[in-house]
């Protein structure tokens, strides 16, 4: 049920983007994120469902690519909301020393076998969510002490950050002791996941389509 969940979630955010795609390099961005999570989400479910022996490999290392894109996407985001203009250089050193070292990591596996290397890809998932949440208190600190017409349940802004800071606020812990319940053969180890991997990520692209169905710019 969860996987089906997160299927349709993910499905409505790409029809939605898709049909709100306009020529910004922003709207451009979003669908390439969502298409990509998409695509891998199908590939993972259909690799669950044949028992494919590298499942699990396959999953660490495309939950790593999708935080490198996730963190360039949003970073991008972040830079057109919140008017960073001074901190560009900053924003663009972080993405690119982030992007650097994930791609380097999973590469790397490919001609060595690396000793927990899915711990390793939930620690630089966990790094990638702290690098998001700073951004998510200053958009809320201004949301706050800015007087707009336009109601804040109106605002695509709103549930876009508010989608990402739920992930990032949830899957921060998940992702550093989950490898506990996993390596302890927890006999709730998938209602654990089911709850804090699965659910922030539906609750995520829901947000992010209702934010497409505002019908206001996504920097709104």
């Amino acid at each position: 049920m969860p996987n089906l969940l997160l299927f349709l979630s993910e499905a409505i955010a790409l029809i939605l983007a898709i049909k709100t795609l306009n020529k910004s390099l922003l709207s451009k961005a979003f669908l390439i994120y969502i298409l990509t999570d998409f695509v891998i989400l199908c590939i993972d479910i259909y690799f669950h469902f044949t028992k494919y022996k590298h499942s699990t490999l396959f999953f660490a290392s495309t939950n790593t690519v999708i935080s490198v894109i996730e963190l360039n996407v949003y970073y991008y985001y972040f830079y057109n909301l919140l008017n960073l203009k001074k901190s560009k250089h900053y924003l663009v050193i972080v993405c690119m020393l982030y992007s650097t070292i994930a791609i380097s990591f999973i590469s790397s596996q490919l001609f060595i076998e690396i000793p927990r290397f899915s711990y390793t890809t939930k620690l630089i998932g966990s790094i990638e969510f702290a690098l998001l949440i700073p951004f998510c208190y200053l958009y809320y600190y201004k949301l706050l002490n800015t007087k707009s017409i336009l109601p804040i349940f109106n605002r695509a802004s709103f549930w876009i950050i508010t989608g990402i800071f739920t992930l990032a606020s949830i899957s921060i812990p998940f992702y550093l002791i989950s490898s506990f319940f996993s390596a302890n053969n927890n006999e709730n180890v998938l209602l654990f996941i089911d709850l804090f991997f699965k659910l922030p990520l539906i609750i995520n692209f829901l947000f992010i389509s209702k934010a497409f169905l505002c019908k206001e710019p996504l920097t709104t």
